[in-house]
This record gives C-alpha cells, structure tokens and sequence, in this order.
C-alpha cells in the first residue's frame, strides 16, 4: 500500500501537464492528499506548529473588512492546508528507498517537461495561448482577477523586456507566474545534484534535466531565485564535498555569474527608470506601518491602498504572513520552519543535507517573493522536506540505496 501511495503522489506531478490544460492544477492536490490521509499518521511537531500556523489564519479573519476578498483567504489558506497534507504524507508514508524513488524520479519528470516547454517558447517553437477547459465555465469576476484570469487562460509566458537581453520571452511554465516558476526550481536544483550523484542508471536524464531547468530560470529573470542559488552553492562548496559535486556546482556558478552583469545592468537601469526598488520599499514600509496597528491577528489577505503601487502584505512571505496573520501565525510559522531545519540537521542521510540546501533557498526567496501564490510550489516545498525528515528511514546506508537505484 505504501508504494502505492507514492505512485499516485509521483502519477500527481508527472499529468500536472494534463491538470494544467483541464485549469486543475492549483486543485487537484487538496482531493487527491485529502483521501490519502484516511490512514493512520504520526504528527511530527514540526507538523503541529504547521497545524497551529493554519488554525490562526482562520482566526485572522475577524479582521477582514472587504468581504470580496474571502474568495483570496480561502485559496491562501487551502494552498497552506495542502502542504501541510503532504508534508504529513510525506514524512509518514514513504518508508523505505523504492517509494522514495519513484516519488523523486517522477518529480524529476515533471520538471524535465516543464523546462522543455519552457525551452520550446524562449526559442519561439511553441508559445500557445488558450482558455482551459474549466475557465470556460468561471464566472468573470474571477477570470478579472490576476489569479482567476492565469487559470482560465493558459500560457507558457509573456513577452518581456530585460536591459542587456532586449526583448525576450519569460516563461512561466505550468506555474501562474514567472517568479513562481523560479521559485519551483530553485528548490528543485538540490533534489536534480542528488539525484545525478546518486542515482546512476539515469544519471543522462538527470543531467539533462538540471541543465534544462538552470536554463528556464535564467530565462525567468528572477534574480532572487538565481541569487538564492549561488549564495547556497557557494556555502556547499565551502564544506568537505565530493569532486562530482563540486563540478555540478561548478556549472551552477558559471550559469549565474555569466549573467550577473546582465541583473547589474538592468538594476541600475531599473533604478532609476521604472523605480523597482523604490516601490518595493514603499510597499514593506507601509505594510509595517499597517502591522503596527494590528500586530495580533493580521488582516486575514493582503490589502490595496492608495499610497502604493501593489498590495499590502505582497512581495514578501515573512512580512506577508506577519501582516496577513499577525505574530501568532508569523511565530507559529517560524517555529515550523525551525523544527524543520533542527531535524534536518539532526539527520544523517544524504538526502536530508540536499533536503537542506533547499530549505535554505526556498527561506532567502521568501525575502522577496510569496510561496503562497502558487499552490504547485507549497506542494513540491512539502514533499522534498519531508522525504527528508524520512529519508534516515530509506537512506541510511549508501551501499543499499546504490542496489536500490539499480534494481529499479
């Protein structure tokens, strides 16, 4: 049964392609994680300070003052309700190296047909534009949304424009947003080294995937992202690594640093053209100015106001979940965050240091980019730490993983 648990886990990411066409892929995840918890589970307490974190959004609510926005609070808090599923799944059903595999190799899949999606529409073969069969039947007051329309109309990316690229095409792949997307791979980049360095009868494939997906987040311009991933690889190279990973990592750093003076150009250009950083600035200090008055409980979404350019609350998951949540939830959250970290390093497989590493990039784009816009990326944030947290049950002895990787 256990096995086959991480087959409909694995099955989930490898047709996200088919749910991102239905308009499902933001969805699907809460029926299928749902019926899969009707077992027994150990909570972990990392799992029950995720649970409190989820009980005081809803808490927050008494503060909500514009009742159009409920429809935001309950997409937010199921995306949270959802990783929280499969973090349980996760670090209660995969017990030993043949269901972990299945689960990484299919993620593996998954981002290997994200990136050559990707890498079709940067060339210009294929940049389809279409409405997805459930935006057909939504309502127009949530295809006018910014959310609402990127289910109801399903694209690639957009057309950009980028100081020392020109016009380019920035893709988002089957996630709503490009930033979202270099969210997503960026926690994916640890699990893609572990899987080359480990898993030696697709090493090709795994190879080849890595270097599809370090190309679509280049193309999606986030620099936080890319930052994110060159600041951890410098670290890991700092510490006791094997010569095969340190040329991985090699790759990773000459990938960015080829386009560091690409981001200079253009934040320099930025600055003082469109303001980026300025309204950045304006949107953190009037969010804590508006935290300040309501420090408990939050505002249960983000909020409009006249004075800046985005919401209140955006553009940042630490100051978003403090002002959406208030302390409770912030401090709930941080302790999940915590305890997640004290396990890993408590851990002794390898798969918990590269579980880790992702941890730890997903914690400096949370600086500036909100995990919770899309719920693809909560999914594959939850299941990569808690095969972690699990992996000292199916990844504690080299030797066994090795005959593992080749009986399967």
């Amino acid at each position: 049964m256990k096995t086959k648990i991480s087959s409909i886990i694995g099955s989930l990411f490898v047709l996200i392609p088919l749910w991102w066409f239905i308009g499902v892929e933001q969805f699907v995840w809460l029926l299928v994680g749902s019926l899969l918890l009707f077992r027994r589970f150990r909570l972990k307490k990392s799992s029950l300070f995720y649970i409190l974190f989820v009980v005081f959004q809803i808490f927050s609510l008494l503060s909500l003052e514009e009742p159009y926005r409920m429809i935001t609070f309950f997409r937010t808090w199921l995306s949270y309700v959802v990783g929280l599923i499969f973090f349980i799944v996760a670090t209660n059903y995969i017990r030993n190296k043949r269901d972990a595999l299945v689960l990484i190799r299919s993620l593996s899949i998954f981002f290997a047909f994200s990136s050559f999606i990707s890498i079709l529409g940067i060339f210009g073969v294929w940049r389809p534009q279409f409405v997805s069969l459930i935006g057909r039947f939504l309502p127009e007051f949530i295809t006018n949304t910014v959310y609402g329309s990127a289910i109801a109309i399903k694209t690639i990316g957009s057309t950009d424009f980028f100081y020392g690229l020109g016009y380019y095409f920035r893709v988002s792949s089957f996630w709503s947003f490009a930033g979202m997307y270099a969210f997503g791979i960026a926690i994916f980049v640890p699990v893609s080294i572990w899987c080359i360095i480990y898993d030696k009868k697709l090493r090709l494939w795994h190879t080849l995937t890595f270097l599809g997906v370090s190309f679509s987040l280049i193309f999606t311009t986030a620099r936080v992202a890319i930052i994110a991933v060159l600041a951890t690889s410098l670290i890991v190279l700092t510490i006791k690594s094997s010569w095969f990973l340190r040329i991985i990592l090699g790759v990773v750093l000459l990938w960015v640093l080829l386009l560091t003076g690409l981001f200079a150009i253009d934040d320099i250009f930025g600055l003082f053209l469109y303001r980026s950083f300025n309204d950045r600035l304006d949107i953190y200090t009037e969010t804590i100015k508006w935290i300040l008055r309501n420090p408990l409980f939050g505002y249960a979404t983000e909020r409009d106001v006249s004075t800046v350019l985005y919401p209140l609350g955006s553009h940042s998951t630490y100051l978003g979940i403090l002002f959406k949540y208030g302390i409770f939830g912030f401090t709930a959250w941080i302790c999940y965050i915590f305890l997640v970290v004290k396990n890993l390093l408590q851990t002794k497989a390898t798969f918990a240091r590269f579980s880790l590493w992702s941890v730890c990039i997903a914690s400096i784009i949370c600086l500036s980019d909100a995990i919770d816009l899309d719920t693809l990326n909560l999914v594959v944030f939850s299941v990569v730490v808690g095969l972690g947290l699990s992996s000292e049950t199916w990844d504690n002895r080299k030797q066994e993983l090795r005959e593992a990787l080749v009986t399967t």
